[in-house]
């Protein structure tokens, strides 16, 4: 942390040249792209493997949450479609094959809605005797849209003060 140009470079140019493997902890993108040949992420208690630079872990997590999300809306609309089946031809000279695709949906193996880190707010105020009137928080044209595009709020605009309870 805090190196200058020529820290960084030295950094960069030991660790080339280290022949063994390095463990680089670092929020420096720049660094990471060009020391780093593999990243291990961890999420949720499980840890996964990535090829490549930070650039190439980058690309290759989109491209797993875009399969994840294709994959999951694909099986949305094929238990709908089965459900409207089911319903429209149950009682009806149809009903053992609504109920055959029932038993096929009983068992299917439902896909998560996969996790996006986009989006995500967390905030956390640690420590903090702050005095009456004191201003913690200043938010500026905030705004959440939901992946569909709809708007759920936007041009947010307030100051949280020492004190306030905001929900």
């Amino acid at each position: 942390n805090h190196l200058d140009l020529p820290g960084i470079e030295f950094v960069e140019r030991f660790i080339g040249r280290h022949p063994g493997a390095v463990v680089v902890v670092s929020h420096d993108r720049r660094f990471l792209d060009s020391v780093a040949t593999s990243i291990v992420e961890v999420e949720d208690g499980l840890a996964t493997r990535w090829k490549g630079n930070y650039s190439a872990f980058i690309e290759q997590t989109d491209q797993k949450l875009l399969s994840a999300s294709r994959a999951f809306k694909d099986q949305q609309e094929f238990v709908k479609k089965e459900m409207d089946y089911i319903r429209k031809h149950m009682g009806s000279r149809w009903t053992a094959q609504a109920k055959g695709r029932l038993k096929r949906l009983k068992r299917l193996q439902l896909i998560q809605r996969p996790k996006t880190k986009k989006g995500e707010l967390k905030l956390k105020f640690v420590g903090g005797r702050g005095q009456s009137g004191q201003s913690i928080l200043d938010v500026e044209n905030l705004a959440a849209r939901l992946p569909t595009g709809r708007v759920l709020f936007e041009g947010l605009t307030f100051r949280l003060y020492h004190g306030e309870t905001l929900g």
